[in-house]
């Protein structure tokens, strides 16, 4: 019999109250379909998607459960709901069926309203149905519910049911220490929605957003705006006394505020901006303690103030920051770093010498520092050493064993990953790495093959010659391997590579 998803949560959770890193559920979606990270089509919809209408299908769909249920026919209502969390999501139509039930409260039947909630949160098998069944638990007092709100509570530490956990929690005694409870348990998307809801009414949890409150596994800036309003920015970054720890917090927050793609970050603040950019410029030049990772977020911060030219005193502020970090102070961090092997991109940003270095370090341990060797080849540092390094290193002809259906993540495939990142900066390089390229083809992991196929992809483009003109030995390998291809995608890559019907794309 399958277990309920609060089981199967209950049965995960670890000594420490929390779930452990690698736990998933069930995943619902068929095998063609793109996969989301636990709670992420929900931060999807809660961020960047339009309100739900009433007229639609799955509102219908809802609807119709909530009047089946509360006429005490639980198991019709529970195939309804069923029926939509096979191809729906929830979020975006809560206050509409919410508002519904307060408008017809009188004919709904609360006690069939209360169990059919219970049961879908209780017993549900599929995600969206536990997500609708938290939801009607909101319109319901559950003072003196303990086991409920255990339950709850339990749910709440899966990214995602974390949201509509903290739906309830808010209505519950002392809402704000339950959020924190949860908060300091989860670091997906329930992180970052809880760090929007809580309330940092005690140094406690103020500190904790100082030092945690950016640092989850989707996106810092999703948190950025809220950590800087909540922790007294200002105040903190110009305590002469701050400590090491409580520094690199707020310099974490400002550079997730510089970060503007998924949402509105320190542009909020228009002529604020300034006040705060020079603070922490002011607070940064006062310590002595600083390592050079700890330049990160100044040289974000160069990059944001160049890409606004516009502003004088953005111009004024830019050229006191560039003096800064081209001081000795500075410099000596670096190249300090540099000598231990540490620090590579930074100081490729800071345009220090880092390819000696950073060479020594690929030489030493490619798997490992396969990212610093893409670096040297952006760079064109020793670029047929490093090819020649990566053939030997990753031992390519041994890992081609043959098209799969590999993702290639985890352990056992750490050379494969790395063989992806050098082939992305083949690209540009026309007949420069065909001894990586031919095992990647052959290679198990999906991404290997997907890579070496953009590359001659990227050839072809850029010379304008058909794969058979570049490379006559790649044409008859891709001959040979279209026949042993397991995936239908791949097979249709290659068989438009050999007819030369590559659409345009971007090679660099």
């Amino acid at each position: 019999m399958e277990h309920s998803i609060f089981e199967q949560i209950q049965n995960a959770v670890t000594a420490e109250g929390k779930l452990p890193e690698d736990f998933r559920l069930p995943d619902e979606l068929p095998e063609n379909e793109i996969k989301f990270a636990p709670g992420a089509m929900d931060g999807i919809i809660f961020y960047h998607a339009p309100v739900q209408s009433e007229k639609s299908e799955e509102y219908q769909l809802l609807v119709n459960a909530i009047d089946v249920a509360a006429e005490g026919s639980i198991d019709e209502a529970i195939r309804l709901v069923y029926e939509f969390a096979s191809k729906y999501h929830v979020l975006g139509l809560i206050d509409l069926f919410q508002e519904y039930m307060q408008e017809n409260q009188e004919r709904l039947f609360v006690k069939n309203m209360i169990n059919f909630a219970i049961d879908l949160m209780m017993e549900g098998t599929k995600v969206e149905a536990v997500k609708f069944g938290m939801s009607l638990l909101e319109l319901i007092d559950l003072e003196g519910q303990d086991q409920i709100k255990d339950a709850i509570r339990l749910l709440a530490l899966s990214d995602e049911f974390t949201l509509y956990a903290a739906f309830l929690m808010r209505h519950w005694e002392n809402p704000n220490k339950e959020l924190f409870e949860i908060l300091q348990k989860v670091e997906g998307w329930g992180r970052v929605h809880l760090v929007r809801m809580i309330e940092a009414d005690s140094e406690e949890i103020e500190e904790w957003l100082v030092r945690n409150g950016v640092h989850n596994e989707v996106v810092p800036a999703y948190s950025g705006l809220d950590c800087f309003k909540k922790v007294h920015y200002l105040q903190r970054i110009q305590n002469p006394a701050l400590d090491l720890e409580s520094y690199r917090g707020l310099a974490d927050i400002l550079d997730a505020m510089l970060d503007e793609g998924p949402v509105v970050g320190i542009s909020a603040f228009e002529e604020n901006a300034i006040e705060i950019i020079q603070a922490f410029l002011a607070a940064t030049k006062m310590r002595t303690d600083l390592e050079a990772s700890d330049y990160t977020t100044l040289l974000d911060l160069k990059d944001y103030l160049q890409k606004n030219k516009d502003s004088e005193s953005f111009v004024t502020l830019c050229e006191e920051l560039t003096l800064f970090l081209q001081s000795n102070q500075v410099k000596e961090t670096i190249q300090c770093a540099l000598k231990k092997g540490e620090a590579f991109e930074i100081a490729r940003r800071l345009g220090m010498d880092y390819q000696q270095y950073a060479y020594l370090a690929v030489a030493d341990n490619f798997v490992k520092n396969a990212w610093i060797a893409s670096l040297l080849m952006k760079d064109d540092y020793k670029v047929q050493e490093i090819i020649n390094l990566a053939h030997e290193k990753l031992h390519v002809e041994e890992i081609a064993t043959g098209a799969a259906d590999e993702a290639g993540f985890g352990e056992g495939f750490e050379a494969h990953q790395a063989l992806t990142m050098i082939l992305q900066e083949l690209r540009s390089r026309i007949h420069i790495g065909e001894n990586l390229i031919q095992p990647a083809l052959k290679s198990p992991v999906v991404s290997n093959r997907n890579a070496a196929l953009s590359v001659l992809e990227a050839w072809m483009n850029t010379s304008g010659q058909a794969i058979q003109e570049i490379s006559p030995q790649l044409a008859q390998y891709l001959e040979v391997l279209q026949h042993d291809e397991v995936r239908e995608d791949i097979r249709k890559r290659i068989e438009q590579i050999l007819n030369n019907c590559v659409a345009q794309t971007d090679s660099n």
